[in-house]
């Protein structure tokens, strides 16, 4: 993010286990051992934790924008299998589960400044209504054509944490894109 300097830990053996394990579920994970980290994480962060030492991250990238993406409900099995790993994980670590991306927009096409609010809306009352897994069943025209197409990474949030009501936090209509942000309160 503009002007600030964010380094944060990973937490490579959480990393190790999730990459074996997901491999073996079936899933084609790639890795890096350093990764720039950009606004969909950094973002969030500043929101949640003054200092990155409190926390150790393991970003996961969902390829939303290049083609060939994953369907939706790749991403939502996805999610399921992250959350077998987790239950199985006997370390006892508090691990929270983020997901960024924004609900309609078009960026680099001629629809950019376009926002879908009705295909939002759609979206929102999924969440809301503890029926998130049905977004599992979207194509990918529909994403495309309500500008949803980074929905895939809330999608692959559902898939681990199943269907559990979201609050919304709020939700702004802009120029250029809806955003959402919702809390899955499982505590």
């Amino acid at each position: 993010m503009a002007g600030h300097k964010l380094v944060a830990k990973g937490h490579p053996e959480l990393a190790k286990k999730l990459l074996f394990s997901l491999v073996e579920e079936g899933f084609d994970i790639c890795f890096s051992q350093e990764l720039e980290l950009d606004h969909p994480y950094l973002a969030p962060l500043t929101w949640i934790t003054k200092t990155t030492d409190e926390v150790k991250l393991v970003p996961f990238h969902i390829n939303s924008n290049v083609h060939p993406r994953p369907t939706a409900r790749r991403c939502y099995e996805l999610g399921k299998a992250i959350r077998r790993v987790l239950d199985r994980d006997d370390s006892n670590e508090r691990v929270v589960l983020i997901a960024t991306g924004g609900l309609s927009h078009y960026p680099g096409t001629p629809y950019y400044g376009k926002v879908d609010e009705e295909a939002d809306r759609y979206v929102i009352d999924k969440l809301v209504s503890g029926r998130g897994s049905e977004l599992a069943n979207l194509d990918a025209e529909w994403l495309d054509e309500h500008g949803e197409f980074e929905l895939r990474t809330w999608i692959t949030l559902l898939g681990a944490i199943g269907d559990k009501p979201a609050e919304i936090i709020t939700y702004q209509k802009t120029y250029h894109i809806g955003y959402c942000v919702a809390d899955f309160n499982l505590t």
